[in-house]
């Protein structure tokens, strides 16, 4: 009988320090939504301050890794414990669920698609191409920029599911092949932006895949989705010690280091490293429960995905420029965005309640 309730006792406990970590998460990812819409109003662009620029590219380039790594660490934090079974149903659903938001929002966004080939003056069957090439293998039309981070996390848990469910290929595994699709993925998008810099044998491979997929973005979730699901399942030893820490603590200072004064590819390790290290030592943080911190997760993911349609609109009906930046911009965007994810939130709420 005590044994029974002492088990009791530390289930609580440790449902309410998982609570306090989730609210962490929360919080760190109202902040990020914020700092989405900074990546494509660019509040700063007329800034010339050396060290207010740095500390923006470091804030604003955590931003979208946050997210993966989020939904890495609480989909698998939730499942850890479950039968094999139940975790591959748990994880097929998610995927149908990331796949229904993938489309409702391309659908909601088509207005804003349509605009853009309407004005851009190519031929019907090149939009029509565009348009399929967008939406299966970019991740995103004009303007729906946020939409590509969907995509890759349903194509990162695709694979996932495959490697862990279908080839039982070990987490240690799994991490490795994230990182080589981590680096080679990175280091496409750096051979793309410098064009005629490099041989051409690799130009024209590198062109190829380019008029495919753009750039190598798209791949660079899976890394950070799989770091996630790391940290959930040795969480307790990760964070057992003091000296575990102060450890992540260095690491997370060195790759901040890294991340401001390295370039190309050394950056963008940097950068990984400095998002899983900043995302361990966000769930570090034992935030106390509140009913805030639910009604953060509920706006982070609406104000993320809504900001572009808010911001199209500014422009093309208020400013009449279509490619207008800036801290009206971002200012604008920020508010309006904030105050319809509230609003949206509070009638979700009214006719969930009603029927």
């Amino acid at each position: 009988m005590l044994g029974k309730q002492a088990s009791k006792q530390a289930s609580k406990q440790a449902s309410k320090q998982a609570s306090k970590q989730y609210n962490s998460i929360d919080l760190m990812k109202i902040i990020m939504s914020i700092a989405v819409i900074a990546i494509h109003t660019e509040p700063l662009v007329g800034c010339e301050n050396t060290a207010i620029l740095s500390v923006y590219k470091v804030v604003t380039d955590l931003a979208v890794p946050f997210f993966f790594l989020s939904s890495g660490y609480l989909v698998f934090e939730k499942i850890l414990d479950l039968p094999k079974e139940i975790q591959k149903h748990r994880i097929k659903v998610y995927i149908k669920k990331i796949l229904q938001l993938y489309i409702t929002w391309n659908i909601l966004y088509l207005p804003i698609t349509m605009y853009d080939y309407i004005l851009n003056g190519k031929s019907i069957i090149r939009n029509l191409f565009a348009f399929v090439k967008g939406l299966v293998f970019v991740g995103c039309h004009w303007n729906s920029w946020p939409l590509w981070y969907l995509l890759s996390v349903f194509y990162s848990f695709v694979l996932i599911y495959f490697c862990m469910y279908k080839k039982n290929f070990s987490k240690k595994i799994i991490i490795i092949i994230a990182g080589i699709i981590y680096l080679i993925a990175n280091q496409f998008t750096i051979l793309i932006e410098q064009g005629n810099n490099i041989n051409r044998s690799l130009q024209k491979v590198t062109m190829l895949m380019a008029n495919i997929f753009e750039n190598g973005r798209i791949f660079t979730g899976l890394f950070y989705i799989v770091a996630g699901l790391f940290i959930a399942y040795y969480r307790s030893d990760i964070l057992k010690s003091i000296y575990n820490k102060i450890f992540i603590l260095i690491l997370f200072c060195l790759s901040l280091y890294g991340k401001i004064v390295l370039e190309g590819l050394q950056e963008r390790m940097a950068l990984a490293v400095l998002a899983v290290n900043f995302f361990i030592l966000s769930i570090c943080l034992n935030i106390p429960n509140s009913k805030c911190w639910s009604l953060c997760r509920k706006l982070s993911t609406k104000i993320f995905l809504l900001h572009m349609m808010v911001y199209s609109i500014f422009d093309i009906v208020v400013i009449k420029n279509r490619y207008a930046v800036g801290s009206v911009c971002f200012i604008v965007t920020a508010l309006v965005t904030v105050l319809v994810s509230i609003v949206w939130n509070y009638l979700e709420i009214r006719i969930t309640k009603k029927y």
